[in-house]
């Protein structure tokens, strides 16, 4: 199922926003003052290729654009996970 985190969506001060899975869309949105503001986990499995649907499922197809981001600690961060 693709998510879709768009148009004003506000983390301010907060860990920011984590991504597992498949063809997420993430744009449009203000971080500031965050932790990590985008952190894009590696995955410890693939769901396609028949893991549980309780897994950390790798990125694929994932789009990320035309947010603003304002004194974060960490613009991006891609999470290191088990080999796939």
């Amino acid at each position: 199922m693709a998510i879709v985190v768009m148009c004003t969506e506000i983390f301010f001060n907060t860990p920011g926003l984590r991504i597992y899975g498949d063809d997420h869309h993430i744009f449009s949105n203000y971080f500031e003052n965050c932790s990590q503001a985008i952190t894009i986990g590696n995955g410890g499995a693939e769901v396609a290729d028949g893991a549980p649907l309780t897994s950390h499922d790798r990125p694929d197809r994932v789009l990320i654009a035309f947010n603003t981001l304002v004194g974060n600690q960490k613009i991006y961060c891609c999470r290191q996970g088990k080999k796939v």
